[in-house]
């Protein structure tokens, strides 16, 4: 399993390393949360940990810029939190909340049993998938367009690609979406995947058209949809 640690403090970086390496985790750290986003495509992981020093609204802003690009779990390291905080953290999508000082060998327990709960779908139980060109293996989680070079997905692209590959040619509602990939509904569901959609999409799409594949295949493009139906009126759509 992957880790990677977000933390400004390099001493913390360095204990926190060695927690999660006692998890059973390969772990990279990055400064910042702009870098752990940066090289997220390139470096799929299974968990998050960002460690702050800043409180307020700005954790839980930074958790839900997180939470709209990752379905991993997340947990958030603060100094101590008023129980308001820690409520709106939890809600933004945080998993785990830690506060300073903690535990090295209790939160080693801690990871272990997140990691537990989070192990959710047997993906080696589902079928291989082929639509347009792009065969899709949960069992590896990997992507493959037109025999090409196979590569690994995030959790989030598997879960996205999943859904959308299984419902091909139907336009899927965001309240829906949202709900199946990331595990939340509410009145965030829009934004999330419209965030998600105008930084992800058009690499995602470029990829796909580009990764072994001489001419562009209309069956390749994930598209945002705007239909006229009042309860369910953007979606989705694969094809």
């Amino acid at each position: 399993m992957r880790a990677l640690v977000s933390c400004p403090d390099p001493d913390e970086a360095a204990i926190l390393t060695v927690v999660l390496q006692r998890a059973g985790f390969e772990v990279r750290s990055v400064s910042d949360l702009d870098k752990a986003i940066n090289i997220w495509g390139d470096y799929p992981v299974d968990l998050f940990v960002m460690s702050f020093r800043e409180d307020g609204a700005y954790l839980v802003t930074q958790v839900e810029r997180l939470r709209s690009q990752a379905v991993v779990p997340i947990i958030v390291i603060a100094d101590f939190l008023s129980d308001d905080l820690k409520v709106r953290l939890l809600e933004s999508g945080t998993d785990i909340v830690v506060e300073r000082p903690y535990s090295a060998r209790y939160l080693i327990a801690q990871v272990r049993a997140l990691m537990r709960r989070a192990a959710g779908m047997p993906f080696f139980s589902l079928p291989i998938l082929m639509q347009s060109g792009v065969m899709m293996d949960p069992s590896t989680r990997t992507i493959q367009v037109n025999e090409g070079e196979i590569k690994r997905l995030t959790q989030l692209e598997f879960r996205l690609l999943f859904t959308l590959m299984t419902y091909a040619g139907r336009v899927i509602p965001v309240e829906n979406l949202v709900e199946y990939v990331w595990g939340y509904s509410g009145e965030a569901t829009a934004v999330w995947c419209a965030v998600w959609y105008s930084v992800c999409a058009p690499r995602w799409n470029r990829t796909l058209q580009n990764r072994a594949i001489s001419s562009p295949s209309p069956g390749l493009d994930i598209c945002l949809i705007h239909t006229r139906r009042k309860k369910h009126n953007t979606g989705l759509f694969w094809g």
